[in-house]
């Protein structure tokens, strides 16, 4: 059987269940998870009626700060951004644009949502 029809994590052979939780094969342990964070940002927003700027804080520019990495704008810092658009209720965020390094387009879009 390939890759691709046992996947494997760290040396153990996973499965996806159809609630798209990634699990250790054959166990009940927790492996991960596939869904993508523009699904993920786009529920908590219109789940918990917060706001979708604080939803996209949550899961971008906060654990920036833990892992001192990127996660603010400002003259001379290194500048990811990505573009998307959203409707209030909508189940997820439409990646219309993203930008690595101060460098426009370098992925398509299509690629990029779920």
């Amino acid at each position: 059987m390939s890759n691709l029809e046992k996947p494997s994590l760290n040396d153990f052979t996973v499965s996806v269940a159809e609630s798209r939780m990634l699990n250790v094969a054959e166990s009940v342990y927790l492996a991960g998870a596939t869904a993508t964070l523009n699904v993920c940002i786009a529920f908590v927003a219109a789940k918990t009626g917060i706001s979708i700027g604080d939803a996209i804080l949550m899961a971008t520019a906060n654990p920036s700060r833990f892992v001192g990495a990127r996660g603010v704008l400002r003259v001379g810092a290194p500048t990811d951004l990505v573009r998307f658009n959203w409707e209030k209720g909508s189940s997820t965020l439409t990646i219309t644009d993203v930008v690595v390094q101060g460098k426009n387009g370098l992925y398509a879009a299509s690629c990029l949502t779920s």
